[in-house]
C-alpha cells in the first residue's frame, strides 16, 4: 500500500472514530453532571409563605440607615431533605401569578434558581417581587398579598420531586396563554437588597 493510500485510510478511520469518541465524552460528562442521590433520598416542601417586607436598612444608602421603606413581595419556602446527609444541588422552579383585576390579564412571573451544598433537614429559599412592579402594572404603591398566587416545584436531575402551591388562582399558572408573562418580574434573593440579610440562614445559590 503506497503512502497516499495509507493517508487516505488514516483519515477515513479518524472520521469514523471521532463521532464515537465525542459521544463517549458527552455521555461521561452527562453522568458526571448528574447529582448523586441515594434510594432513600426525599425532598419535601414543608412551608410556602407569601409576605410583605420593607427594603432592609443600609448605613450606606442615600436615605441613611432607614432605607427607602419600599415594600416587596417575599416568597419564602422551607425545603426539607431526608435520606442522605448532603444533596449537591436542586433546582427551585417558581411560578408566581399576580391578579391585575377583571380588566387586565394576570401576570405570570417564572423563575428557576439552582441551589447547592444542601444539608439534610431544613433548607430555606426565597424570591422577591420588586416594589416598582406594582407601580408599573397596577399603578399603585400599595402591595396586597391576596393578589399573589404561587407554585413552587423542586427538581433534582431535572425530575420534580416536590410541589407546593399557595393562593386562590394557582390553577391559572398551568395556562400561561391566558397570562401576560414577565420573565424579569421575580428576582432571586441574590439580586435584591436582602442578599446579605440572614445570609447564613438561606441556601446557597449556584453561580452560573
Amino acid at each position: 500500500m503506497n503512502r497516499i493510500a495509507c493517508n487516505l485510510m488514516f483519515w477515513l478511520v479518524l472520521l469514523l472514530v471521532s463521532p464515537v469518541f465525542v459521544w463517549a465524552q458527552n455521555t461521561q460528562a452527562e453522568k458526571d453532571a448528574k447529582v448523586k442521590v441515594t434510594k432513600n433520598m426525599g425532598v419535601d416542601i414543608r412551608e410556602l409563605k407569601i409576605a410583605i417586607e420593607k427594603t432592609p436598612k443600609t448605613k450606606g444608602s442615600r436615605n441613611g440607615s432607614s432605607g427607602s421603606g419600599a415594600k416587596w413581595i417575599a416568597l419564602k419556602a422551607q425545603v426539607y431533605i431526608s435520606g442522605q446527609e448532603w444533596l449537591d444541588e436542586f433546582e427551585a422552579r417558581w411560578n408566581v401569578l399576580v391578579d391585575c383585576g377583571s380588566k387586565k390579564k394576570p401576570i405570570l412571573l417564572p423563575l428557576n434558581t439552582k441551589f447547592v451544598h444542601l444539608e439534610k433537614g431544613k433548607n430555606y429559599i426565597s424570591a422577591f417581587i420588586h416594589p416598582t412592579f406594582f407601580k408599573k402594572y397596577l399603578d399603585t404603591e400599595s402591595v396586597n398579598t391576596s393578589k399573589i398566587s404561587a407554585t413552587l416545584d423542586v427538581a433534582v436531575n431535572g425530575k420534580v420531586l416536590a410541589r407546593k402551591s399557595k393562593g386562590s388562582k394557582t390553577g391559572l399558572i398551568a395556562t400561561p396563554a391566558k397570562c401576560k408573562v414577565d420573565s424579569n418580574g421575580l428576582l432571586p434573593r441574590s439580586k435584591t437588597p436582602f442578599a446579605d440579610v440572614d445570609f447564613d440562614y438561606y441556601a446557597t445559590e449556584k453561580i452560573e
